[in-house]
């Protein structure tokens, strides 16, 4: 192998369009929970970690 993996086995990619996904729908209306603004900057803090914790775990690249 070359050290590449395809897009769709990230798990990173994964997660980050879930999260962009549950955002729009969130624009949309279709959640009517309002969290607080401390819950907003937890689940920010929260999403940018796992992130950065994917992304430490990963071995390979990813190629279209």
């Amino acid at each position: 192998m070359n050290g590449y993996k395809k897009w769709y086995q990230s798990k990173t990619f994964w997660f980050g369009s879930l999260y962009v996904v549950v955002a729009i729908a969130g624009l949309f209306g279709f959640a009517s929970f309002q969290p607080s603004p401390d819950l907003v900057s937890i689940v920010g803090l929260g999403t940018g970690l796992l992130v950065i914790v994917l992304r430490l775990v990963s071995n390979k690249g990813i190629s279209l």
